[in-house]
């Protein structure tokens, strides 16, 4: 099977969302008996017993939480225990997946350690429904080095003998963000699995090198048909018992693991009144955007909020009804539906008219401030290095008299702001820390 890798975790190039975003979100039938995940008054229907003796993998009510991550403290979570004579394998379709990579992020908290050898827990799966096939990226647990600690195991498709385990010990009863990776690669028997395990933060970009990568990836790479679905399991062997929510399927690192990326955030003065624009990806489960206003950049109040879209990607745009009489300055404060939240920088504008263009602050940190004659239709600022070169070009919305632009990205030096208005054409330097 002929794969090629080529996987881009820029901010801005990914187009699409987790696949798949599972937190449970279920309601208990009140009796123990019947809540388990392949119950259709628990799950929908959109869990599958494939093998082994039904009624053993339980929805329980309370979720985990993992502070950073998206699925955090959002409905409920499942629980499992590996013991003699109550093995179960259910499965739920996803994809299909077929090139590049496929990430699976979710929340484990294991209450009780596999034993020496361990046993699997979550495999990728060639098939669905009642019968699946050709499990891959099996992930492990088992005893840790001391007491009351365990360890996380991967292999691409083989038993525990076959599995590379984490040198770290991880602490039982004490939730950790768990990222397994099936990448595709040109060739057989080439494909890889490999897991990320973080117990703080979820980081922004892919980390280089995994925590543990299978040994086995010589071993056979999955059919064709690619990866088709998520597979949990109950075993058999060992004591090891956990709890798992918060599940993402997606292809990129930022679709699964990371929450909400603000895009671009900007302001203009049209008319004397604050204009906001900002643009989003990846929003899943967000609940909305408090929009915050100060007049010193320190102390904000809210004074509005907007419902997040969560779509794919989104576009805001939103007026404030206050007239900026001298400084003001604008946040975002962006809140996920677990309670979560993080700040937008910070955008400020000032009641100053200008006849020609100025710039403040200068030396400027992350954002500049044109201030500039109203802006007609053709309307536009162009950031210029001192040799010529045109690093960034931002439409000016009609009628503003000042304009945010985001420079926190450019390396540190002088450069030339220069803006074009209706055939007119005026410039000045800045300095960039």
């Amino acid at each position: 099977m002929k794969r090629l890798f080529t996987l881009v975790f820029a901010i801005g190039f990914l187009t699409t969302d987790a696949q798949l975003v599972e937190n449970f979100s279920y309601t208990s039938t009140g009796v123990v008996v019947d809540d388990t995940l392949t119950n259709p008054s628990i799950g929908g229907g959109t869990w599958i017993r494939h093998s082994g003796t039904a009624n053993q993998i339980k929805f329980i009510t309370t979720g985990l939480t993992y502070t950073g991550y998206t699925g955090s403290g959002i409905g409920g979570a499942i629980t499992m225990a590996h013991q003699s004579g109550s093995a179960q394998d259910v499965n739920r379709a996803v994809g299909p997946f077929t090139a590049d990579a496929v990430y699976c992020s979710f929340m484990l908290n294991v209450t009780a350690s596999g034993g020496t050898t361990g046993d699997y827990n979550f495999s990728f799966g060639a098939t669905t429904g009642t019968n699946v096939t050709d499990l891959k990226a099996r992930l492990f647990f088992k005893d840790g080095s001391v007491a009351n600690t365990f360890k996380v195991g991967i292999s691409k498709a083989g038993a525990a003998a076959a599995t590379t385990f984490t040198t770290t010990d991880y602490p039982i009863g004490t939730p950790i963000l768990v990222v397994i990776k099936y990448k595709f690669i040109t060739g057989s028997g080439n494909d890889e699995a490999s897991a990320y395990v973080f117990t703080s933060g979820v980081p922004a970009t892919e980390p280089t090198t995994p925590t543990i990568l299978a040994p086995d990836n010589t071993g056979t790479d999955l059919g064709a048909a690619g990866v088709v679905s998520i597979c949990l399991r109950q075993g058999t062997v060992g004591v090891g018992a956990c709890t798992m929510d918060g599940i993402r399927v997606a292809n990129g690192w930022y679709n699964a693991p990371m929450p909400l990326s603000l895009k671009s955030f900007s302001a203009s003065l049209v008319s004397g009144k604050a204009n906001l624009n900002w643009s989003t990806s990846n929003e899943i489960n967000v609940n909305g955007f408090a929009i915050e206003r100060s007049k010193d950049g320190s102390n904000f109040n809210q004074v509005d909020f907007v419902a997040a879209k969560n779509s794919t990607t989104n576009s805001y745009a939103y007026t404030d009804a206050v007239t900026v009489a001298n400084a003001a300055y604008y946040r975002l404060k962006m809140t996920d539906k677990d309670g979560s939240f993080k700040y937008s920088k910070i955008v400020t504008l000032n009641a100053k008219q200008s006849i020609q263009l100025e710039v403040f602050p200068n030396p400027v940190s992350n954002t500049v401030v044109a201030s500039h004659t109203k802006a007609g239709e053709s309307g536009v600022v162009k950031i210029i290095t001192v040799d010529g070169k045109n690093v960034a070009t931002q439409n000016i919305q009609v009628g503003a008299t000042q304009s945010s632009i985001d420079v926190s990205k450019l390396k540190a030096g002088t450069y030339v702001i220069v803006f074009e208005n209706d055939g007119a054409r005026s410039s000045v330097q800045f300095v960039k820390q």
